[in-house]
């Protein structure tokens, strides 16, 4: 079975050598200390962390495959022990530099605090094979490891390409299906000219059916901003957009 079905988060990394702050590391000999490090930094985020071998180009990468546990993956906060405790000390010697203090409930507790602008397991994950392991992350062509995240299709669904125009967008869908309803109108009433008559016709965009991750706007260039020759550059076709709808 594809292990992208049986894991929700992978680490592959490309080759058994490693560029570490001590020189070239067998990823063999210390893929076992790497899995031991990251149960303890993942914690309740993940129910599974396995070694895994991917067959990839005739040969067999070493990686990381990670079950993840719900919603509390995604948490920003790694909670430690009370501050003071034997405990917190062993938390805090774990997370070095990461750790900090934070009051909850009146007490206080060793802490480590996550950027909400990049995925918590990613994070912890970097932090474990660079700072724990000293681990080279390689350069962008040449990268010594590859996360593959569940929400790695996060960027793609919230980018909205209509920008300001999105409170329009709702408005514009419904001109859209009345437009629909006339053009199936028009194409019924051609049945006495074709040789098969028209009998339905179904909208398969998702636009029509009130699905779209960002539903269309229809939009022209300002004509406050057109030249007086009347022409208008593509540059000034992207910039100004004014919302426009059918007449009818």
């Amino acid at each position: 079975m594809d292990p992208l079905e049986l894991f929700d988060h992978l680490v592959v990394f490309r080759k058994n050598e490693i560029s570490s702050n001590n020189g070239l590391v067998v990823l063999s000999e210390v893929l076992g200390s790497i899995i031991e490090d990251l149960n303890t930094a993942l914690k309740d985020r993940a129910t599974c962390v396995s070694k895994i071998e991917l067959p990839v180009d005739q040969q067999f990468l070493h990686a990381i495959g990670i079950r993840l546990a719900g919603q509390v993956s995604s948490s920003v906060i790694t909670r430690g022990p009370q501050s003071g405790s034997a405990a917190g000390e062993a938390f805090r010697q774990f997370w070095s530099e990461k750790s900090q203090l934070r009051r909850i409930d009146g007490d206080l507790y060793e802490c480590v605090i996550w950027s909400d602008k990049t995925n918590v397991c990613k994070q912890i994950i970097d932090f474990v094979l660079q700072s724990r392991h000293k681990l080279s992350r390689g350069s962008f062509t040449q990268w010594s490891w590859n996360q593959i995240c569940p929400d790695r299709l996060n960027a793609i669904l919230s980018f909205n390409p209509n920008g300001d125009l999105a409170e329009t967008s709702i408005a514009t869908s419904l001109r859209l299906v009345r437009a629909m309803d006339k053009l199936r109108g028009l194409l019924r009433g051609l049945n006495d000219k074709l040789p098969l008559n028209v009998t339905g016709i179904l909208p398969v965009s998702s636009a029509f059916r009130d699905t779209a991750t960002f539903p269309p706007v229809v939009s022209i260039p300002s004509a406050a901003n057109r030249h007086k020759d009347g022409k208008v550059t593509n540059h000034q076709m992207d910039s100004q957009k004014t919302p426009i709808f059918p007449l009818y």
